[in-house]
């Protein structure tokens, strides 16, 4: 007589419903891990343009002479527009010192509809 030996194997059935209960908790991960990659892609984003922004108060600073720096441009696929005003202080105006100037910049990805454009406002002393 023959003795049947068990197999200590899975059997098919086993084996698909495991694979059933890994594929669903695959895809109720999914939109976790793509949410999270929208959120870097646009925190990088951020973060380029505010090196922009900055670069751009940097080189007025340089400069201190708003008459000749651009007041918009473009910089590597980055739109930015900057302004300088006058800021008021306690005293009658600008004294022989000095002023206070707000420089403003707003840098923006030109063909990209992802995250809000980016502004920079930095007050400045300028001799």
């Amino acid at each position: 007589m023959s003795v049947l030996e068990k197999d200590d194997g899975f059997t098919l059935l086993e084996t698909t419903i495991a694979l059933t209960i890994f594929l669903v908790a695959m895809g109720a991960l999914y939109p976790v891990f793509s949410s999270t990659h929208n959120r870097l892609e646009i925190s990088n984003q951020r973060a380029i343009g505010i090196s922009l922004a900055s670069s751009k108060v940097e080189e007025f600073l340089v400069l201190k002479d708003w008459t000749n720096y651009p007041k918009q441009g473009e910089d590597n696929g980055w739109s930015w527009e900057a302004t300088a005003e006058a800021v008021s202080h306690e005293t009658d105006g600008p004294t022989a010192l000095g002023s206070l100037i707000e420089l403003k910049v707003t840098a923006s990805k030109t063909l990209s509809h992802s995250g809000a454009p980016v502004t920079l406002k930095r007050i400045v002393w300028v001799p």
